[in-house]
């Protein structure tokens, strides 16, 4: 039940014209979400205390059996503060095979 001043991170991703899977891969790369454990892409607490992200536990079921997981939520200092992370990385340059 997020409100109308927090966003998921596809909509950030789409706000920031990246793609949810490169945003995610940068943030992971920046240290600002947690990589290769159960809390994959889950913010790291730091910046959920400062106010950048809220962790909402959502719930599912499958099959027979109930599932909970964490889903980050993006505020809106969240997404000025994921805006300057990604101003601060490098730009990758992809070579398509062609030399000017």
């Amino acid at each position: 039940m997020n409100s109308p001043h927090q966003i998921t991170m596809q909509e950030a991703a789409k706000l920031l014209n990246e793609g949810p899977k490169i945003l995610y891969r940068k943030l992971r790369d920046a240290g600002v979400l947690i990589k290769g454990t159960g809390l994959h892409n889950q913010a790291r607490h730091q910046f959920v205390s400062r106010g950048y992200f809220i962790i909402e536990m959502t719930s599912y079921t499958r099959g027979d059996v109930p599932h909970h997981t964490p889903k980050t939520l993006v505020t809106p200092s969240g997404l000025a503060f994921i805006r300057s992370v990604l101003d601060e990385q490098p730009v990758a340059h992809h070579s398509c095979g062609h030399r000017p």
